[in-house]
């Protein structure tokens, strides 16, 4: 079985604990032949020991989402993608902006781009194995700090991986598997780590052969961006027609934390 593992976003501690970080694709991933592909932006420490890697400006993001040419009376550019969370009332930076004291542009390219960068870097990685001449079984998508977390079972995970990629009759053609803690939402929406994906053949097509661009560009105009990060993942492949599978029970992985502090993230600051 051929695996394509596709690391995306901020490298953060990835240099500093690389070992750890292949200590965990070995245990995951080393029953079988695997191929390492990843993007993360240009204002980020390259990995040491990567070949296949892409790097990209996150102002992209920025750029693409607010001069995409949107169809009149319907989300258009930022102000379709932007969201609010009422937790930012305490925070002095929102409260500048909103006293005209604090530069409102700088803040929502900030919170745009926070939103929208995972799953902008994941297109781009899981992009990058379509000029192997390896054909994969299934595509996983990871984070650059991964390591396994307390709650991994080799066997558990091998059982749901091959499940997965056979798919037989229970399982439907298109689909990605999540990991741990799946929230179905009142109003539709649903919550989902993002720590790991698998995504089979089928789902990995649809996001290849839809540029991340225009798949935003088409949920804009559709009213369906305003959630939180998150939230967002489950919208997108909703959008693309990917079935969402619940596969391994708890959190197969967590963050590699080392000397990075969580709590300090623009993300987890804004609450997005």
């Amino acid at each position: 079985m051929a695996l394509a593992i596709c690391a995306s976003g901020q490298t953060r501690i990835h240099n500093e604990q690389r070992e750890q970080f292949y200590e965990s694709l070995e245990a995951l991933f080393g029953e079988h032949k695997y191929h390492l592909f990843g993007h993360t932006w240009d204002d980020q420490e390259l990995p040491n020991d990567v070949e296949n890697i892409v790097v990209t400006d996150q102002n992209d993001v920025w750029e693409n989402i607010v001069r995409n040419p949107n169809e009149p009376k319907t989300g258009n550019g930022w102000f379709g993608a932007m969201i609010y969370d009422k937790r930012w009332l305490d925070n002095p930076e929102y409260n500048a902006v909103l006293d005209g004291e604090g530069d409102m542009h700088a803040f929502v390219k900030k919170i745009i781009i926070g939103l929208y960068s995972a799953l902008v870097s994941n297109w781009h990685a899981v992009n990058l194995p379509q000029s192997s001449e390896t054909v994969f079984d299934c595509y996983f998508k990871i984070r650059w700090d991964l390591i396994l977390s307390g709650e991994f079972n080799k066997q558990i995970w091998r059982d749901n991986l091959n499940r997965f990629i056979d798919g037989g009759k229970m399982f439907p053609p298109k689909r990605v598997m999540t990991h741990g803690n799946t929230i179905i939402r009142p109003e539709g929406s649903a919550y989902v780590n993002d720590l790991i994906f698998a995504f089979n053949n089928k789902a990995a097509d649809a996001i290849n052969n839809n540029n991340i661009y225009d798949s935003l560009l088409e949920m804009n105009e559709a009213g369906i961006l305003k959630y939180h990060t998150h939230d967002l993942w489950t919208t997108y492949f909703k959008h693309l027609g990917i079935n969402i599978v619940v596969g391994y029970p708890t959190e197969p992985v967590s963050m590699n934390r080392g000397s990075f502090e969580p709590g300090k993230s623009f993300n987890k600051e804004w609450y997005i």
